[in-house]
């Protein structure tokens, strides 16, 4: 987090060096053998391929690689993580106006009017409240598509398990239609609209949503990154949308991107690992204030995780070559459990 400081008059801020202070002792604090010991004894839950790291607002203050996986030049699938700089997306067009949250998307998608799904929002895709049924392989089912466009519309025609905004069914439908609206509304590829709009301006040169087989780019799990370009990601998020000077997103909109939206009794489909989590519009609370998240985490079920502690001010990546399923993501529980004693804070 960076602090100004002005010493004329009374502009003097001690609250802002006890901040800083604050900050430093916490790096000191932090035991970087006893998280890498935690990490080489679950080796084998993790495989022999990864890396891990840890950032505060400012800088990457740890890193274990493990194998050929690097920080800053292995690109790596990041599956559901995916859906953090889909939602940001959103919430860019948002900000310029040119989207509404609670805009239907029969508005800009006129399959979802023609099977009755009229009252589907931008809102219910980004928090999984479409109804939709979902696909039970993932990402395996929906390769056949060459078009978000193809993929979007497959979705129009495919029966509901419930009413949009009526119950929460994590999965990929949501966010994958949330990114073809976006495609409509920018008049490019999502792909070329994420790199204008936030892979560009934040310098994640690494990041990229791209297939090999010429499959649909798919918004929801479709990304590649390494965990040097998702610390930059973390870092906006902590800095309230800015990086580096440069407001990426509006503090309102980093509020928005953490409302809570769910409620006990309406989460219909979801793992044991998120059990008990509410969800926000990206990513699962795992520390609540009021309504909103203050800390969330998006985890990608081959083993990959993010995990953004906007109270304690820090977060962590933890990327994967090989993927090892739910048993790698639980893991991240243990580290969350390791770090928070470095990240001390009096947090609701």
């Amino acid at each position: 987090m960076a602090y100004k400081f002005t010493f004329n008059c009374l502009k003097f801020s001690l609250v802002g060096i006890t901040l800083l202070l604050f900050q430093v002792l916490q790096a000191q604090q932090f035991d970087d053998a006893e998280l890498s010991a935690l990490l080489t004894s679950k080796q084998k839950q993790l495989g022999n391929n990864f890396v891990t790291s840890i950032t505060t607002a400012d800088t990457t203050i740890y890193k274990k690689e493990m194998g050929d996986v690097h920080v800053s030049k292995t690109v790596l699938p990041i599956g559901d993580l995916s859906q953090l700089l889909t939602a940001m997306m959103v919430m860019k067009f948002v900000e310029e106006g040119k989207i509404s949250l609670d805009d239907n998307v029969a508005t800009y998608l006129p399959e979802f009017a023609r099977y009755n799904k009229n009252y589907l929002t931008i809102r219910h895709c980004l928090s999984h409240y479409t109804g939709i049924k979902q696909e039970k392989a993932g990402a395996r089912l929906i390769k056949k598509y060459k078009t978000l466009e193809d993929l979007a519309d497959n979705y129009a025609s495919r029966e509901i398990d419930y009413n949009a905004g009526e119950a929460f069914s994590y999965g990929l439908a949501g966010p994958n239609i949330a990114g073809r609206v976006v495609e409509v509304v920018g008049k490019r590829k999502f792909e070329v609209l994420v790199k204008q709009h936030l892979l560009s301006p934040l310098g994640m040169r690494r990041t990229n949503f791209s297939t090999t087989d010429f499959s649909a780019i798919r918004p929801a799990d479709g990304a590649n990154s390494t965990a040097e370009d998702l610390a930059i990601l973390v870092r906006t998020l902590l800095n309230k949308g800015n990086y580096k000077g440069k407001q990426i997103l509006s503090e309102a909109s980093i509020n928005e991107l953490l409302q809570i939206h769910t409620t006990n009794g309406v989460i219909k489909t979801a793992s044991k690992l998120t059990e008990g989590l509410p969800y926000t519009l990206t990513g699962w609370a795992n520390g609540v204030a009021g309504d909103d998240a203050n800390a969330i985490s998006l985890y990608d079920f081959e083993g990959n995780t993010i995990t953004i502690d906007i109270c304690k001010k820090y977060g962590y990546i933890s990327l994967l070559k090989q993927p090892q399923r739910i048993e790698a993501a639980q893991i991240t529980k243990s580290i969350k459990m390791t770090t928070d004693v470095a990240f001390k804070s009096i947090c609701p």
